[in-house]
């Protein structure tokens, strides 16, 4: 027995001889864990299971020979008589073999021959032990055993990764071992075994022993004592001798390993060096023109944290650099990490911003502004920017506004306020921060004295977390911005907020935004209170809430006490409100009584001739108001005339907004009467006011000595050629007006004769807006005679106009040489392709933009060749658009010579040209030699596998295309192979549009497998394509794995209930999708419950189109479930589908308080006309989703 036993480990540790093989090593590991798993985990659950299964049947099988049951026919009770077989301990121990032998063979194997006739000798019993043998094969071979083979997976995979350094460790482990090897073989090494057993013990207890002995003659020293001291002494050189060899040895290896290290690295940087070589060039030049600049604005470039890495490296570099502008860029906590780590070793402090008109005159020491907004950025973000914070001693202005902060990341940033003594600027819109964060960040601003501004805007703030900012003013006395606007406060927010205000004598908070924040009367009456006791109030805005008349009552009630006390209000915006006529009245009484409001915001409050006549009186007192905002008011020409009335001598107003009224031409004909004489009006904006060539005679005569107005709209009026010419007249003279919009005014050629007549010595107009009149060629000429000279027109917009090829020459002829002009506008005209032509060449030199549509022409090919010579040498051209100008695939050529060496190129749009395979040939130059060409359009050009091959040859070796459009081609599966090659080794590509390719299954399958290893794809469209169950479940694997996809479209596909299934699989635990586009499959309601699993916990999906699915009311009921407590999903489409008057209602209660859907589409559901207006009244507090819910005006009304 024990040599057998010795004789299976010696041939199990013959296995240790593979253990030095990097292939096989790590194997071997993974086997051995396996093994303790089995051994603690799988064979202990078989063995309960195993012993239940063999007493119950071996039972049932013996009962004749255990159990006696005697009859009785006299009606008493039966007794049972338990006869037991053997007594003796050797028959217990046969009757457990005999229990175990037959569970064993009887499931693992075949029946041994004392137990074949078992079951025939127990009939009765035998079906029962057939089903227990049933219940136990299932439970042992196909339950637990899934089990196994899911541990063994998941070890395979742990170990996988650490497959290098399992085999250096089996390495290392087995040299290390040879010295602890015993010097006989099995078996007869049991004997050193024993031998090193009896030799432990013996040191164990000699150690015991004079450590005893040296306690008792500590203090007398004796010769043994010293005999003992010099064992110790020659035990530990013993001992460090030991060390120092395991010393050596691990010095050994560690400088093996670091040379295979060094020499893998090596490697890899010679691979890498050709291909670093080939754009070498471009990015020397990139890095150098960053070293001296101090702006730099990537605005939705969508560069990542791969971008965001390479851009860190520059920015630790540079010198000058102080403005940076990263919005909209998909940056999540990776690449912040990378940035922020730039920022604290940059040895010139950086500015990143997205406003940079706004910045004041920086020194050489300038962060002053830290701008992310609208990235991915969550609380491990937030945590890398407040490190910044924590360090830097210059930043003033945070901006974090769009992202995912959440609470955690409002907490990380309230952790370094209280200790930077610079910030006084911190944005924090739409970032999910709800009571809990405001608090953390209240108790910060207790301790801070320097934030000045403090944006919440759009968050999920209640009354609770008002109340925490409420306490936090009590100990602040530097915070004087707040914008809460979007939230939920509520009248008990409100309540809180002017409580504090009013109480607290240091506070000194200027503005305060609480707009759309479902405040009603009751905190409307709390705030007029501040505005009657608050000496540093400025700025009040409550736009969007529930105010009625009530509350501008007691507004004005209360203000009307502070006649004798400082006023200091000097904005009030309550636009969008129900204050109607009566409530002007109220307001009225403010504004006369008022020496300081300049700026008044009444738009959209119904307020009627009627308001505005009450208004009138108060204006005609006021002193000081320089701005009133009345569009949408509903005002005719009667209140124009108590308008009128009351500016008549005013000296204070400056700009006067009337859009989207009804004054007419009466009303502006008593409008002009009013500012006949008037000296200060600057801005005065009349759109959309049914103003025809009448009113307009009467506004040029008031206007025609006016020496102050620089703005003037007229937009969506019907002035015409005659009203026109009034204008011209008027404006002949006129040396102070800069701005004048004319759109959509039935202007035509004459018209357009007058204007340039009056313009044509004019030294200060720089914007003109002739948008969708009725200008032709003739009226083009005018113009561009008037302008010819012209050195002060920056913006000219003539879309939308009947201009052909002679005045697009003349045009062209006009604006040769001029070097203001920033913005040409000629879309939608009627040029041809040579004159079209002719306005290319207009600036050459680049330093004008000129924006024009090329539409259709039959000479594409010669215009193409035109555009080549021009812009081959050309050094400042960024963007050309060329779609459906039918330039084929000769005018492909033309421009692939032109542009394959250029240096600014990086938008080249080819959208329905015909170019062909033959000219995405052509087209590989400007890949394969341009080294900042990002985008490429070539949809709806007739491209197939043949041309899919080139394109994707050149983008193997390309690194600077981000997108690519090739939608509405006819790549189909070849070209999907193609291109699936391609994206394995590109790593820049960000945005694929593969749209209508008829691409099936197969071809899917291509396209998952070479994505699986891409990390840089950020958005993937398939829509139109040709991918059933089998191709979803290709991309099952690839979506499970992802961290980079952030938009998937599948329009128009064959997803059915199974496809979803695997789709809900794949993208269960997903953490970066945001967009995902279903519509027009056919889902059912089975995959919307499969989605809504999903997607139920999902903390980043923002977009979701399940339009025409199929969906029913049970369907809608599991989409409200999932989403009810959702914060990221912003639009839900579920148009076309069949959920009905439940279902609707079920979305409706389901999304009446969240604050974060933006968009719910419902129409084409088999809606009731009754459970619409429900619907609605459900909704109706809800002031942020825009919900379509009717499908036409008709159904509506």
């Amino acid at each position: 027995i024990f040599m057998s036993i010795d004789c299976v480990i010696w041939y199990i540790r013959i296995l240790y001889l593979f253990a030095a093989s990097r292939i096989l090593g790590p194997k071997l590991t993974m086997i051995y864990e396996m093994m303790k798993d089995a051994i603690v985990i799988f064979i202990c659950f078989i063995l309960v299971i195993l012993f239940g299964f063999s007493v119950a049947s071996w039972s049932l099988l013996t009962t004749k020979e255990q159990v006696v049951w005697p009859n009785s026919t006299n009606g008493s009770v039966s007794n049972a008589t338990v006869v037991v077989q053997g007594a003796d301990g050797s028959s217990s121990w046969q009757l457990l073999r005999d229990v175990f032998n037959w569970g064993i063979w009887k499931v693992f194997g075949q029946v041994a021959e004392p137990y074949n006739d078992a079951v025939s000798e127990n009939d009765a019993y035998g079906t029962f032990v057939f089903l227990f043998s049933i219940g136990f094969t299932v439970i042992s071979n196909v339950l637990l055993l899934n089990v196994l083979i899911a541990m063994f997976n998941e070890k395979i995979q742990r170990v996988q990764e650490k497959s290098n350094e399992l085999w250096r460790y089996q390495r290392f482990w087995l040299i290390y071992e040879i010295k602890d090897k015993t010097v006989l073989p099995p078996p007869l090494n049991t004997l050193c075994y024993l031998g090193q057993f009896i030799k432990y013990i013996y040191c164990r207890c000699k150690r015991l022993w004079k450590s005893h002995r040296q306690r008792q003659h500590m203090k007398k020293p004796t010769e043994q004592n010293s005999s003992v001291d010099i064992n110790l002494i020659l035990s530990s050189v013993d001992t460090r001798q030991t060390n120092r060899e395991k010393a050596i040895a691990a010095s050994y290896w560690e400088r093996i390993f670091q040379e295979e290290k060094q020499n893998k690295t090596l490697n890899k940087e010679n691979d890498g060096m050709d291909k670093i070589m080939q754009n070498y060039d471009h990015q020397q030049s990139f890095h150098e023109t960053l070293q001296t600049q101090k702006q730099l604005e990537l605005i939705d470039k969508q560069i990542g944290d791969k971008g965001a890495q390479q851009l860190a490296d520059v920015i630790r570099k540079t010198t000058t650099l102080t403005q940076l502008d990263l919005s909209k860029n998909r940056i999540s906590d990776q690449g912040v990490q990378y940035l922020t780590d730039a920022l604290l070793n940059n040895k010139v402090n950086l500015i990143l911003t997205s406003s940079p008109l706004h910045i004041p005159r920086l020194s050489h020491q300038t962060i002053i502004t830290l701008d992310l907004a609208a990235n991915n950025i969550t609380a491990q973000g937030v945590q890398y920017v407040a490190n910044v914070c924590r360090n830097n001693k210059i930043l003033t202005n945070i901006n974090l506004s769009n992202n995912q902060i959440g609470d955690n990341g409002a907490r990380h940033l309230a952790d370094v306020i209280p200790y930077n003594t610079t910030l006084t600027t911190l944005k924090l819109e739409n970032n999910q921060i709800g009571d809990h964060g405001v608090e953390n960040l209240a108790n910060a601003l207790r301790h801070d004295m320097t934030l000045t501004t403090l944006s919440l805007a759009s968050n999920n703030i209640e009354a609770q977390g008002a109340r925490h900012l409420a306490q936090a003013l009590s100990n602040n006395t530097t915070l004087n911005n707040i914008n809460l606007r979007f939230n939920k406060i509520r009248d008990q927010g409100a309540h809180t907020l002017a409580y504090a205000l009013m109480n607290y004598m240091d506070v000194g908070v200027a503005t305060l935004d609480l707009g759309y924040n479902r405040i009603g009367d009751r905190g409307a009456h709390d705030l007029a209170d501040v505005l009657q006791f608050d000496s540093t109030l400025t700025k009040l805005e409550i736009t969007g809430n529930p105010i009625t008349i009530s509350a501008a009552k007691y507004m004005s009630q209360t203000l009307r006490h502070k006649l004798f006390a400082k006023q200091t209000l000097t904005k009030l915006e309550l636009r969008d409100n129900e204050i109607r006529a009566e409530g002007a009245l109220y307001l009225a009484d403010i504004i006369s009584n008022n020496t300081t409001l300049v700026e008044l915001d009444l738009n959209d409050n119904d307020i009627r001739d009627q308001g505005l006549k009450y208004l009138a009186g108060a204006f005609r007192k006021s002193k000081a108001l320089t701005t009133l905002s009345l569009a949408g008011n509903k005002i005719e020409d009667q209140g124009m005339h108590h308008l009128a009335n009351a500016f008549q001598n005013t000296t204070t107003l400056t700009a006067l907004d009337l859009g989207r009224n009804k004054i007419g031409n009466l009303g502006i004909k008593y409008l002009a009467d009013g500012f006949q004489n008037n000296k200060t009006l600057i801005k005065l904006k009349l759109a959309n006011n049914e103003i025809g060539t009448e009113g307009t005679q009467h506004l040029a005569k008031a206007l025609e000595n006016n020496n102050t107005l620089t703005e003037l709209d007229l937009t969506a009026n019907k002035i015409g050629d005659e009203g026109t010419q009034y204008l011209a007249n008027a404006f002949k003279n006129n040396n102070k007006l800069t701005t004048l919009s004319l759109t959509a005014n039935e202007i035509e050629d004459q018209g357009a004769e007058y204007l340039a007549s009056a313009f044509q010595e004019n030294k200060t107009l720089t914007t003109l807006v002739l948008y969708n009149n009725y200008i032709a060629d003739e009226g083009a000429q005018h113009l561009a005679d008037a302008f010819r000279n012209n050195n002060t027109l920056v913006n000219l917009d003539l879309y939308g106009n009947e201009i052909g090829d002679q005045g697009a020459q003349h045009l062209a002829d006009a604006f040769r040489n001029n070097t203001t002009l920033i913005q040409l506008y000629l879309e939608d005209n009627k040029t041809s392709d040579e004159e079209q032509h002719r306005q290319t060449d207009v600036t050459p030199s680049g330093k004008t933009l000129i924006t024009f549509d090329l539409k259709d022409e039959e000479k594409g090919a010669e215009r193409a060749q035109y555009l080549a010579d021009i812009f081959a040498n050309n050094e400042t051209l960024n963007t050309l658009s060329l779609e459906n100008d039918n330039i084929g695939s000769q005018g492909t050529q033309h421009l692939a010579n032109a542009f394959q060496n250029n240096k600014t190129l990086t938008t080249l749009n080819l959208a329905s040209n015909e170019i062909g395979d033959e000219g995405v040939q052509h087209l590989t130059k400007i890949l394969e030699n341009n080294n900042t060409l990002t985008t490429l359009n070539l949809a709806n050009n007739g491209i197939n596998a043949e041309g899919t091959e080139h394109l994707a040859k050149a983008l193997e070796g390309n690194k600077t295309l981000i997108t690519l459009n090739l939608s509405s081609n006819e790549i189909g599966t070849e070209g999907a192979q193609h291109l699936a090659k391609a994206l394995e080794n590109n790593k820049t590509l960000t945005e694929l549009d593969l749209a209508n390719n008829e691409i099936d299954n197969e071809g899917t399958q291509y396209l998952a497998k070479a994505l699986e290893t891409n990390n840089t794809l950020t958005a993937l469209n398939l829509a139109s394509n040709k991918i059933d169950t089998e191709g979803i479940e290709q991309l099952t694997s690839f979506l499970r794995n992802n961290t980079t996809l952030v938009t998937l479209n599948l329009n128009d596909n064959k997803l059915n209930v199974d496809g979803v299934k695997h789709l809900a699989v794949g993208l269960q635990n997903n953490n970066t999708l945001h967009k995902l586009d279903l519509t027009r499959n056919q889902i059912g309601d089975q995959g919307a419950q499969d989605l809504a699993t999903a997607f139920r916990d999902n903390k980043t999906l923002a977009y979701l189109g399940l339009d025409g699915n199929k969906i029913k009311q049970q369907g809608a009921q599991h989409l409200a479930a999932a989403f009810g407590n959702n914060e990221t999903l912003t639009f839900l489409d579920l148009a076309g589908n069949e959920i009905g008057d439940q279902g609707a209602q079920d979305l409706a209660a389901t999304f009446r308080n969240n604050t974060t859907l933006t968009t719910l589409d419902l129409r084409r559901n088999e809606i009731g006309k009754v459970s619409k207006h429900h619907v609605m009244q459900t909704l109706r507090e809800n002031t942020r989703l825009k919900l379509f819910l009717w499908d036409d005006w008709d159904d509506l009304g």
